[in-house]
C-alpha cells in the first residue's frame, strides 16, 4: 500500500518528467501557478503535495487529464523492444531513459506517418565505397545550388524529405532512424536544448550519416553522444559537417582578404564566426585545421569569450535587424495542423503541446536566417506552451 511520502513522489516525478518534456522552467511553472520556484522544487522531490487547484492549473499547461499526473502505474516501453537499437558511442553501451523515450516516440510517429514514396536525399546518397567526407559535402552545396555564406541545414533536410525534430535530449547530440519498408523514410532527432549553432551542426553530422552511407548491420537507429568523437565514422561526419558549413574554398578566399595586413585578429575570427552562422570555438577549430591559423593563434584565441568580442562589434552589427519569433504564428500553425486525420488524437493530451512547439520552432527558424533572430528555441517553446494554457485548453 503506498503511503502519503510515496504517492508525493510518484507525482512530483511526474511533474518533473512532464515539465522537462515540455521545455518549461520550474521558474515558468512556479510563475502560472503563482507560487515561489523552491515550491515547484518542493513538488517535484516529493516534500509537498499539490493541492486540488494547483493539480488543475498545472494539467491545465501541461495539456493533460488529472489523473495523468496522480495513476500509481506508468508503463512505458523499453526501447530495446523497438527494431534494432543501437548506439555509436565510445562511453557507454546505452543511453538516458529520457532520451529512450523522446527517440521511441519519434520512431512511433514516423511510422505511423509513412510516406508514399521514398524520402529524395536517396538519391543524394554517395555510391562510392569509399567516400571523402569533404568532398561529398561540397557535391552537396553545389546541387543545391548553395555557392556562398551559411547553409540553412534544416531547409535542406526538410527539401530532401528527412524528417527533424527538436527534442530536449540528456546525453546525446542527435540520432538517425532509418526504416526501409514499405518506403525508405529517415528521421533526425536533435538536442534542441544545444545552442542554435550547435543544433545547426548536429543536423549536419547526422545528414553526414545519411549522405555517405554509413549504416550499422545491428541497427535502423543510430545515435550520436555530446562532446568529442574518436569513433571514426563520427569523425568523418564531422568532417563532412564542418566542410558544408564552413566550405574550406571559402574560408581561405576570404581569409586572405582579411589577412593582407597581417595575421587574423580575433575580431575577424569572430566575423567569420557570424558569417557562416558558426559558433567562435568552432571557427578556430576549422581555420586551425585548414592551418589558416596556427596553433598558438588558436590556443590564444580559444580562452577569449565570444560576448566580450561582440561587444566590440556592436557599431557595425547595430544595422542588421534582429526579427522576434512572431506569437500569431501560433494560432494559424494550430489550425493546420488540426486539419491533418494523424494529428487529431494528440489534440487532447500533452503531445499535442509538444508537437505544435516543434512545428512553430520549425516554422520560425526556416523562415528567419540564424544571423536575425531574436528569439531562442527556449522562449518560443514555453510561448507556445502558455499560448495553449490560455486558448487551447482540454
Amino acid at each position: 500500500m503506498a503511503t502519503t511520502g510515496d504517492s508525493n513522489r510518484a507525482v512530483g516525478l511526474r511533474v518533473r518528467e512532464m515539465r522537462k518534456w515540455l521545455r518549461l522552467s520550474q521558474g515558468e511553472v512556479a510563475e502560472h501557478l503563482n507560487l515561489q520556484r523552491a515550491a515547484i522544487s518542493s513538488i517535484e522531490n516529493g516534500k509537498r503535495s499539490l493541492a486540488v487547484s494547483e493539480l488543475l492549473q498545472i494539467c491545465r499547461l501541461f495539456h493533460c487529464e488529472p489523473n495523468v499526473l496522480l495513476k500509481q502505474n506508468t508503463e512505458t516501453k523499453d526501447l530495446s523492444l523497438l527494431p534494432s537499437f543501437h548506439t555509436r558511442m565510445t562511453r557507454e553501451d546505452t543511453i538516458d531513459g529520457q532520451d529512450q523515450k523522446e527517440i521511441e516516440r519519434f520512431h512511433s510517429d514516423l511510422i505511423q506517418n509513412m510516406k508514399d514514396k521514398d524520402a529524395e536525399v536517396a538519391s543524394y546518397i554517395s555510391d562510392k565505397q569509399f567516400p571523402v567526407p569533404d568532398e561529398e559535402a561540397s557535391t552537396i552545396r553545389e546541387k543545391l545550388n548553395i555557392k556562398t555564406g551559411s547553409i540553412e541545414v534544416l531547409s535542406v533536410m526538410i527539401k530532401l524529405g528527412i524528417q527533424v525534430r527538436f527534442s530536449s535530449l540528456g546525453q546525446l547530440s542527435g540520432a538517425l532512424i532509418r526504416i526501409y519498408k514499405p518506403n525508405t523514410q529517415l528521421g533526425v532527432i536533435v538536442n534542441s536544448d544545444q545552442p542554435d549553432d550547435r543544433v545547426r551542426f548536429s543536423l549536419a553530422h547526422e545528414l553526414a550519416h545519411i549522405i555517405l552511407g554509413h549504416k550499422s548491420e545491428k541497427s535502423n537507429i543510430t545515435s550520436s553522444i555530446k562532446g568529442r568523437r574518436f569513433n571514426p565514422i563520427e569523425r568523418d561526419a564531422d568532417t563532412f559537417a564542418a566542410e558544408l558549413l564552413m566550405p574550406e574554398s571559402e574560408l581561405i578566399n576570404i581569409s586572405k582578404k582579411f589577412m593582407e595586413d597581417g595575421l587574423l585578429s580575433e575580431l575577424e575570427i569572430f566575423q567569420l564566426s557570424q558569417k557562416f552562422a558558426v559558433s567562435f570555438k568552432a571557427m578556430l577549430v576549422r581555420l586551425s585545421e585548414l592551418k589558416i591559423i596556427s596553433r598558438s593563434q588558436y590556443n590564444a584565441f580559444s580562452s577569449l569569450k565570444p560576448t566580450e568580442i561582440e561587444k566590440q562589434t556592436l557599431e557595425s552589427q547595430s544595422s542588421i535587424k534582429k526579427i522576434a519569433f512572431d506569437k500569431s504564428s501560433i494560432e494559424t500553425i494550430a489550425n493546420t495542423l488540426r486539419e491533418s486525420q494523424f494529428y487529431l488524437n494528440k489534440t487532447t493530451s500533452p503531445e499535442w503541446v509538444r508537437l505544435l512547439q516543434e512545428r512553430v520552432w520549425e516554422k520560425y527558424i526556416t523562415t528567419i536566417p540564424a544571423s536575425e533572430r531574436a528569439t531562442d528555441v527556449k522562449e518560443v517553446y514555453e510561448t507556445v506552451a502558455f499560448w495553449i494554457a490560455e486558448n487551447d485548453p482540454i
